[in-house]
């Protein structure tokens, strides 16, 4: 994810892991230094639930192992990614960066069912991720001034004639819309196009997740 960053900033990283001149992007990648044992409990800022970063740092071990692999520090995981074909080290002037697209992680990993499922709904998501934005900016220009909370009464067809989108796209963009701040009083998937929805949100819950938290967060930019 680092190298990722990096990469989208405009300053690929440069230099191989041991080169003089790789100081900063390797520090950026490994604070405590390439050979230090990894310890998931360093992301605690970076993940909403560490036992759940716990358990797939333990599931990549297992991973790791099928290969004849160690993985304990973070030089293991960049030589792992670079195996594995998501990550590219240019010859010469060494510049690094992930493989674009990437390989869908059941084509280079041995996945169980059930991380196969999860790994299909994460792409079935992202797959309306434009159209989820585009209702997500929607419906942020229907905020009454100064409004605490208001209520949207629409219609999917209604939306989809706003947005210019296929009614069966704004459906499941809305599916996966709703949380704690945006809520409705029926299901997107079941409701009929033209039926009336009635959409009520939080809008100080909306300005903190949609503005803050929810840009760019680590394992929704990617099908890993």
């Amino acid at each position: 994810m680092s190298i990722w960053l990096l990469t989208k900033e405009g300053t690929p990283p440069v230099g191989d892991l041991d080169e003089k001149g790789s100081a900063f992007w390797v520090s950026q990648v490994a604070p405590r230094g390439l050979d230090e044992p990894y310890d998931p409990a360093e992301e605690k800022d970076w993940v909403d639930d560490l036992a759940d970063e716990e358990a797939l740092w333990e599931e990549w071990q297992g991973y790791a192992k099928s290969h004849e692999r160690p993985l304990r520090s973070c030089r293991d995981v960049i030589e792992f990614m670079i195996e594995l074909g998501l990550l590219e080290r240019g010859s010469g002037d060494v510049r690094w960066r992930a493989v674009s697209p990437l390989p869908h992680v059941e084509d280079v990993l041995p996945l169980n069912a059930e991380r196969k499922e999860i790994e299909s709904q994460i792409r079935w998501r992202q797959s309306f991720h434009e159209v989820n934005e585009a209702i997500t900016a929607w419906l942020a220009q229907r905020r009454p001034p100064g409004a605490a909370e208001s209520e949207i009464e629409t219609s999917i067809q209604a939306i989809a004639a706003d947005l210019g989108y296929d009614p069966e796209d704004v459906r499941h963009g809305l599916a996966i819309l709703f949380d704690e701040d945006i809520r409705c009083d029926v299901d997107p998937e079941t409701a009929a196009s033209e039926a009336p929805l009635r959409i009520r949100i939080d809008w100080e819950l909306f300005v903190e997740w949609r503005t803050v938290y929810r840009v760019a967060r680590p394992g929704e930019d990617s099908g890993h």
